[in-house]
């Protein structure tokens, strides 16, 4: 009786070591998936970690090369595709999945980024292969929700929203919200209705020049949370004729680094970690997505709405020509007005002069179009800013052409390496201090990106003179 037990004790353990076993291929075959070869797996993990920033603050998506498969997007041609760590997600009627997409050409790696896919009452997780074929099309049959895409590093490239299966045009994102600063931005309180289940608001300065304060909706969000928690939101920004009218946060999900297992749980159908775990959040992993915060004021930018109001708030320095102390043009032999040589606007204040002729209108060679950052280098979200560096203003007319509109130095930052105060020159008027993001509308958007063409670009870059 006891060798019949342990014989079939015996072949139930094999037959369960047997279906471990198999289990991946089985994976494989139900779901019509490739193995990747050794040696263009190599080719991705190479190209990969070739790509990585070595910052080691940047939170680190992680691929789980173990579980690598092959797929063909229909206009993408053939993917190598890679899970990444997922995160418990709190909103029962939304569903999150992420992998490392990389693409294969000649037997090699020609490229690869960060595919999220953000499911709104759609489960993500039973549409993989589907949303993965077809993750670059404008046409995802019932599919309602998110595409986002992320460099390797988890810094945005694009978004685009689709509903019930056709790319629409709402303005959704997933962002994160470190509740420290949320706390600052209004004004060092947290209201008890922000932590319930209840909606909290708030009146927001106005979007534009030309628009009206909006309003911040925050919605679902849990009480307890600690300071250095970090909270998760799918945000949709409504807008009309180029005004933002309200701005609706919506409670996703949590990290909190000094709780470890706050949130505990999966809803986004893969391998879990829970708020303090390794997965980084979604949305770009919790890094920084600006060198600024958001201010409590903007003084300048509410008064200085036209040529006029510059005229009445600031004093000119320099006039385009010279005058004598009663407020006259100084003439020349030939009775022509004098230039004033010394005229100079902000990006010469910033950065000083530019040697390029097609930068300036002679003779007012101060008063550059363009600034001159040939001696800078470009700061990634992950650095702090330091004072004394220099930020410049955009404004996006393709997701490939833009103005600069504006520049200032740093002259004061906060304890976590955010830029709190600037000095700048407004045209030829007088240098004044004021918060990156308190600059007059006409010299761009508040926000840290703007989306032009359904990719991703920065408002503001900041900038650190090299050695």
């Amino acid at each position: 009786m006891k060798q019949t037990s342990l014989a079939i004790l015996v072949v139930i353990s094999g037959l369960c070591l047997l279906v471990f076993a198999c289990r991946k291929e089985l994976d494989y075959l139900i779901h019509d998936r490739e193995r990747v070869a050794p040696d263009v797996m190599e080719s991705a993990q190479v190209w990969y970690l070739q790509q990585l920033n070595p910052d080691p603050s940047i939170p680190r998506l992680v691929p789980t090369w173990k579980d690598t498969w092959s797929t063909v997007s229909i206009d993408h041609g053939k993917l190598l595709v890679v899970p990444a760590p997922e995160n418990y997600v709190a909103a029962k009627d939304m569903t999150v999945r992420r992998f490392f997409v990389f693409k294969m050409a000649g037997g090699g790696i020609s490229g690869g980024r960060i595919v999220e896919f953000v499911g709104e009452g759609y489960d993500v997780s039973s549409n993989i292969d589907r949303l993965l074929e077809l993750y670059r099309s404008n046409a995802i049959p019932d599919f309602t929700g998110l595409v986002l895409e992320y460099d390797v590093n988890y810094e945005p490239l694009s978004k685009r929203s689709f509903t019930d299966g056709k790319k629409d045009s709402r303005d959704i994102e997933l962002v994160n919200v470190p509740v420290l600063d949320w706390k600052e931005s209004l004004g060092g309180i947290l209201p008890e209705i922000q932590f319930g289940e209840k909606t909290m608001s708030k009146e927001v300065h106005a979007s534009a020049l030309g628009c009206n304060p909006y309003e911040e909706i925050y919605n679902g969000v849990p009480s307890g949370l600690a300071e250095d928690c970090v909270i998760t939101f799918s945000v949709t920004t409504n807008s009309y004729n180029g005004c933002i009218t309200k701005k609706t946060y919506n409670y996703l999900s949590h990290s909190c680094p000094s709780h470890e297992g706050s949130g505990s749980g999966s809803n986004s159908g893969g391998s879990g970690s829970a708020g303090g775990g390794d997965a980084p959040p979604y949305g770009g992993g919790g890094q920084r997505s600006a060198g600024d915060k958001q201010p409590a004021s903007t003084p300048w930018r509410d008064i200085l709405v036209d040529g006029a109001s510059f005229k009445d708030h600031l004093e000119l320095v320099n006039n385009w020509f010279l005058e004598d102390e009663y407020g006259n043009n100084i003439l020349d032999e030939n009775g022509n007005p004098i230039p004033n040589t010394e005229i100079s606007n902000c990006h010469y204040y910033a950065f000083g002069p530019n040697s390029d002729p097609n930068s300036y209108e002679v003779p007012w060679i101060k008063y550059v179009n363009s600034p001159n950052r040939s001696n800078y280098t470009e700061l990634n979200l992950s650095e702090q800013i330091q004072v004394g560096d220099r930020v410049c203003y955009f404004i996006w007319i393709t997701e490939n052409t833009y103005t600069i509109t504006h520049s200032g130095i740093v002259t004061e930052v906060d304890s976590q390496g955010y830029a709190t105060k600037v000095s700048s020159k407004f045209g030829p008027y007088e240098p004044v201090e004021h918060h990156p993001r308190d600059v007059p509308a006409s010299y761009g958007s508040m926000e840290p990106t703007v989306l032009i063409d359904d990719t991703t670009r920065p408002s503001r870059i900041y900038y650190r003179k090299y050695n």
